[in-house]
């Protein structure tokens, strides 16, 4: 089966972003920034794309190449891409074992990967308290992310043969895939709402005392 994340999916790494790149994160940075003050100073609902686009000095169709919406602009979210290197750590310690544990910081660094714009963590939840509509974007982008990561963890499955120890119809296999997700979704949330600076820097330690807590947790309820 050939790996069903394209390359649009995966960030590339380099040493230092070339000119190209600077250029990309200063048009992200500048467009958010005009969308936040055009917010703020004007409410969600009267801020326009336009607006925005007129503020940073873009046409709509440049706007668009960099945001897929005027929430993601005002968050400062830019396309969900699952970076490059937690992706080689994700299938470099398969053999560590505790998948769970590897799919929880994939899931963050991912999330992390969005604040491409400059945006901090504590600004992009100001911002989504202050306005209801940024946060249905918020559950919506986290979907998103969750989706994206379920997608290459059952195409891992797959390379890996587990597919065959699960179930050879390989729709157990999918079931386990997605079930994975969905915990190391609720392992995330859960441990951003017990501390929230979690997601500045993901480790497989700092997810630790949630994973073992919810596995305590399942083994209760078996």
């Amino acid at each position: 089966m050939q790996n069903s994340i394209s390359t649009g999916q995966v960030a590339e790494t380099a040493p230092a972003p070339g000119l190209r790149e600077r250029q990309r994160l200063e048009s992200l940075k500048q467009i958010h920034e005009a969308a936040r003050d055009l917010v703020e100073a004007n409410g969600f609902a009267a801020t326009t794309i336009a607006a925005i686009a007129e503020r940073a000095g873009v046409s709509r169709r440049t706007f668009f190449n960099y945001y897929a919406t005027k929430e993601d602009a005002v968050l400062g979210l830019a396309e969900t891409i699952i970076p490059a290197e937690a992706i080689d750590e994700f299938f470099e310690n398969q053999q560590a074992g505790d998948r769970l544990a590897r799919i929880v910081v994939l899931l963050a660094r991912t999330a992390l990967n969005m604040r491409q714009s400059g945006t901090s963590r504590k600004e992009v939840h100001r911002l989504a308290t202050s306005y209801p509509e940024l946060q249905e974007r918020m559950h919506q982008r986290f979907q998103e992310i969750q989706d994206k990561v379920a997608e290459l963890a059952l195409d891992k499955l797959d390379q890996l043969g587990d597919v065959e120890k699960i179930g050879e119809d390989g729709a157990d296999a999918q079931a386990l895939s997605e079930a994975m997700i969905t915990l190391a979704g609720a392992v995330l949330k859960y441990s951003f709402r017990r501390n929230p600076d979690i997601l500045d820097n993901p480790t497989r330690e700092a997810f630790e005392p949630t994973i073992r807590a919810f596995r305590t947790a399942l083994k209760e309820v078996q």
